[in-house]
């Protein structure tokens, strides 16, 4: 109850600055949430985010607080991983590799919630599949590594129950699959094309 209040209190606040043509400033609001993520402060940055049609512009903002949000998404923050969901749309280049390596790493961390947190907010099949494809960057150069990456995550994937998580768990495991036949026939070929190089005397 006492929740509640202060939640329309705030929202009231809030309602006033823009009637009085005050901006709320989503940059303020997603650093409050950063520095203490928190439920209140979540739905705070979402109010205040709610009351623009387009991307908020969050251009100023540090890059280092996008790396802490992004950190925090990939400690399994179940609340950063829906703050980095409702922005996506808004990253580009660096920040959008960023945030798909991320999520991926979510899903390494809690498969279930993972696929729950997605589907409640509607996220494209194509978006979910690019986390769960986007490899960690410590996987670099080393297809052992991306292959156990991605031989971990297909368990995942097959572990969830179909009747639960729907069909999408399936499509997931073969494109995750696929890329890992990929991955493995690169590795092969490589290793051949070295063997194939003659040795100086």
């Amino acid at each position: 109850m006492k929740r509640n209040f202060i939640y329309a209190i705030l929202f009231l606040i809030l309602a006033f600055q823009s009637c009085g043509h005050t901006k709320v400033n989503p940059e303020a609001a997603l650093n409050n949430f950063l520095h203490q993520p928190t439920q209140e402060n979540f739905d705070l940055w979402k109010m205040a985010t709610g009351l623009f049609e387009t991307c908020p512009m969050l251009d100023s903002l540090q890059s280092s607080r996008y790396l802490q949000l992004f950190k925090l998404v990939e400690n399994g923050h179940e609340l950063a991983f829906r703050t980095g969901l409702l922005l996506s749309r808004c990253f580009d280049g660096g920040e959008l590799r960023d945030f798909l390596s991320s999520g991926g790493l979510f899903f390494d961390q809690n498969a279930i919630l993972f696929i729950q947190t997605t589907k409640r907010l509607s996220v494209s099949f194509l978006q979910i599949e690019a986390m769960l494809l986007m490899l960690p960057l410590h996987t670099v150069d080393n297809p052992e590594k991306q292959i156990s990456v991605l031989e971990n995550r297909i368990r995942k994937l097959k572990a969830l129950p179909e009747k639960e998580f729907g069909v999408a768990t399936t499509r997931l495991a073969k494109s995750l699959q696929k890329n890992k036949e990929s991955i493995e026939t690169n590795a092969t070929e490589m290793e051949n094309s070295k063997s194939a190089i003659p040795k100086s005397k």
